[in-house]
């Protein structure tokens, strides 16, 4: 056997080989790489599920809220007697609800933002937050002193004092224009952030099925 003969049948292998491990390099590139995608991936739709699953209670909640503050407002826009006590039972409780999801799931579902583009100003920015806490207090404050004008035409009223209690009703009734108009507001805040978390999840969903590998 020449030298040029064994040359060739090395440089042959020697190719061989090459080629092989090339092969074995890009298939495992390509199988890392899909990996990798398959992690983001999951990582993306789990940070999706738990966003979603707290917008929604959310909503439900927001919407339980809303209910529950234009019941009142109907009844004083028509004059009718309801039974605050219970309205105000509905909110109390889902308040809590509010309050006790948003400390579960809050933290949880902002790690939505690290994978999704979802900062939208005209949706609910900081004068949104600044209107709708501005409109909760006054609704708070005016509900305190009908609430206030109440108890002392109670008052007199148990005690015979008419006249004194005469006084204090009409105070109570010269602040349900007021008391409307501010509840008013705080339904409409209420609809514009049911309405912006509602396009929040529709990104997530919409985002989310453009990932599927």
């Amino acid at each position: 056997m020449t030298s040029e003969t064994i040359i060739g049948l090395l440089s042959g292998s020697l190719a061989t080989l090459i080629i092989r491990e090339l092969f074995s390099w890009f298939h495992k590139k390509v199988e890392y790489n899909r990996q990798i995608r398959k992690l983001q991936f999951e990582r993306k739709l789990d940070a999706a599920e738990k966003a979603i699953g707290f917008y929604s209670s959310y909503i439900g909640t927001i919407i339980e809220i809303k209910i529950s503050l234009e019941v009142i407002l109907n009844a004083l826009k028509e004059d009718r007697d309801i039974d605050v006590a219970i309205i105000q039972s509905v909110l109390d409780q889902n308040s809590l609800n509010l309050t006790d999801l948003m400390k579960r799931g809050h933290v949880d579902s902002n790690t939505v933002h690290l994978y999704f583009d979802l900062e939208d100003k005209n949706l609910w920015d900081e004068d949104d937050i600044y209107k709708f806490i501005e409109t909760l207090s006054e609704v708070k404050y005016i509900d305190n002193d009908i609430q206030f004008w109440i108890d002392l035409y109670n008052h007199h009223l148990e005690k015979g004092e008419d006249k004194e209690a005469e006084i204090f009703w009409k105070k109570a009734q010269d602040l349900l224009g007021p008391y409307s108009k501010s509840l008013e507001k705080l339904v409409d805040s209420f609809q514009s952030n049911k309405q912006a978390v509602k396009i929040l999840i529709d990104r997530v969903k919409t985002q989310v099925s453009k990932d599927i590998p």
